[in-house]
């Protein structure tokens, strides 16, 4: 039978291990955060962009959502 004093260590050794293949909570945040920006700017260059405008001069109008 071990003792009270190594079951503590392999407890703590066993919990120090758990703890180096966990990704903390902040870092998973970062992740999220750039996750997002990515998907924002790939969004953005495949639905977001404007055809080029009809005829030379012609003007995007936002309230309208055509040229003018």
């Amino acid at each position: 039978m071990s003792s009270k004093k190594a079951r503590r260590r392999k407890l703590q050794k066993q919990t120090q291990d758990r703890s180096r293949r966990a990704v903390s909570p902040a870092i998973l945040f970062i992740l999220g955060i750039g996750l997002a920006v990515v998907l924002t700017v790939v969004g953005a260059a495949v639905f977001g962009d404007r055809e080029e405008p009809p005829w030379p001069g012609a003007v995007w109008s936002d309230q309208h959502g055509h040229w003018h």
